[in-house]
C-alpha cells in the first residue's frame, strides 16, 4: 500500500513572513501543535511547531529543572512572548525536515516515524510540493482496512 492511499490531502500550510501571533492563533484554531512552513509553490521549506515557541518563550534553564515550581509565575513567559509575537515565523523555523512521497509505500512511512521519534510525516509530490500528511493513526487505519478486505474476501468463497 502506498502513502497516496492513507494520507490527509487537506493539510494546512503557514507562509515563513507570517508572524508568531497567527501561528499561535491558526495552531490553537486547527488544534494542529506543527505546521510545513511552505514557499509560494506550496514547497516545504521548514517546520514551526509549539514546541518551538514555547521554547523561545521559557527560561533557557526551564530544561533542566525537575519542575515549573521554581519559576514563580508567567511574567517572563508573557514578557518574551510579547517581545517576539510581532516577528516572522521564518526566524524560528526548523529546517531540516523528514518528508516522504506520495508513491512511497506505508511501510516506509511507519519506519520514519518510529526511526525519527514522529507524529507526522508531511507527503510531498515528485516536485517536492506539499500535498498531504500522513500519521501512526492513518497508517494503521490502512492496514486494518486491508486485513478486514481480505478476512472478507477468504470468507466470500466458503458461502457457496
Amino acid at each position: 500500500m502506498l502513502v497516496k492511499d492513507a494520507m490527509v490531502r487537506d493539510v494546512s500550510a503557514i507562509f515563513e513572513d507570517e508572524k508568531i501571533e497567527t501561528f499561535i492563533r491558526i495552531s490553537a484554531l486547527h488544534l494542529q501543535h506543527v505546521f510545513p512552513v511552505v514557499d509560494e509553490k506550496m514547497k516545504i521549506i521548514g517546520i514551526i511547531s509549539e514546541d518551538d515557541v514555547i521554547s523561545e518563550t521559557i527560561p533557557s534553564y526551564f530544561g533542566l529543572l525537575h519542575s515549573a515550581s521554581f519559576i514563580p509565575d508567567t511574567n517572563q513567559m508573557k514578557r518574551e512572548l510579547s517581545e517576539i509575537k510581532d516577528e516572522p515565523i521564518g526566524k524560528f523555523i526548523k529546517r531540516t525536515v523528514i518528508t516522504i512521497e506520495e508513491n512511497d509505500t506505508i511501510l516506509h512511512a511507519a519506519d520514519l516515524l518510529l526511526r525519527h521519534k514522529l507524529l507526522n510525516l508531511f507527503v510531498v509530490d515528485k516536485d517536492g510540493r506539499l500535498t498531504g500528511i500522513i500519521n501512526r493513526s492513518r497508517i494503521l487505519l490502512a492496514v486494518l482496512h486491508e486485513v478486514l478486505e481480505e478476512k472478507t474476501a477468504q470468507e466470500k468463497p466458503n458461502r457457496l
